[in-house]
């Protein structure tokens, strides 16, 4: 690299930090246990970071962009995005958030985090912390609905699909991997969606969607019901390959 490479990286580097500094003194200072910044890291290596959400009272260089966390795993939460599976998703917090170090029980199910959001506005907190998991790799096994907050449940484990996972087959399309129920309101023409549940994790190459297309949503739902109420079954489609999900 040239010395004028060099002054042209290292004042680049300077313009984005003084950007960054800039934004982040532009938001408001985090409360409790709010997510800081949320990271997406690719298959390519690529990382985006989508905040800042908040800025940490003592110490902005917590939430640094575009850094992905691997020595402060107390203080991050990350999980496997729920549509791409190569994908990654990193929450960062300003302090530690397990006052609990037990590893949660991957064998039954146990729900290891609850992240609680308000319905209008993307504001992140940790709700609930019960346990950690290996790695530090959690899985979203869905959302719901309650009043004015959306929670979001997140677990060590998810089975990977296969015919005769579920004990309760759709009546519909029986060929194809349902791997999602999507709840929601009939009685609604726009915003009808209550509850996500993800069943399993769709096979490599494959993706599970997690709500319903405009087109969908404006026809006729193949409905099904169970003792929560009205729901539509999601099956594993195969992903759509770009450069950053190949």
């Amino acid at each position: 690299m040239t010395s004028n490479q060099h002054l042209h990286a290292y004042a680049t580097q300077l313009m984005m930090t003084s950007l960054s500094l800039s934004l982040t003194q532009d938001v408001k200072e985090c409360a409790g246990n709010h997510v800081c910044t949320t990271l997406m890291r690719y298959p390519d290596g690529y990382t985006a970071d989508e905040g800042p959400n908040c800025r940490c009272r003592h110490d902005q260089q917590i939430c640094t962009p575009d850094k992905w966390e691997e020595d402060r795993p107390e203080s991050t939460l990350t999980w496997q995005h729920y549509e791409r599976s190569h994908w990654l998703v990193q929450y960062k917090f300003c302090s530690p958030i397990y006052t609990d170090q037990r590893m949660c029980n991957t064998q039954d199910g146990e729900r290891a985090a609850v992240i609680t959001t308000d319905v209008k506005s993307w504001q992140p907190h940790l709700d609930v912390a019960r346990c950690r998991c290996p790695d530090n790799l959690f899985q979203l096994m869905g959302w719901k609905r309650e009043g004015n907050l959306w929670k979001y449940f997140y677990n060590c484990h998810k089975p990977e699909c296969r015919p005769g996972l579920l004990t309760t087959a759709p009546t519909r399309n029986s060929d194809r991997l349902p791997c999602s129920k999507i709840y929601i309101d009939p009685y609604k023409s726009s915003d009808k969606v209550l509850e996500v549940s993800f069943l399993c994790a769709c096979p490599e190459g494959q993706m599970c969607p997690g709500r319903l297309h405009k087109k969908t949503e404006d026809g006729d739902l193949e409905t099904e019901s169970d003792e929560q109420g009205t729901f539509v079954y999601k099956y594993c489609e195969n992903t759509k390959l770009s450069r950053q999900t190949a």
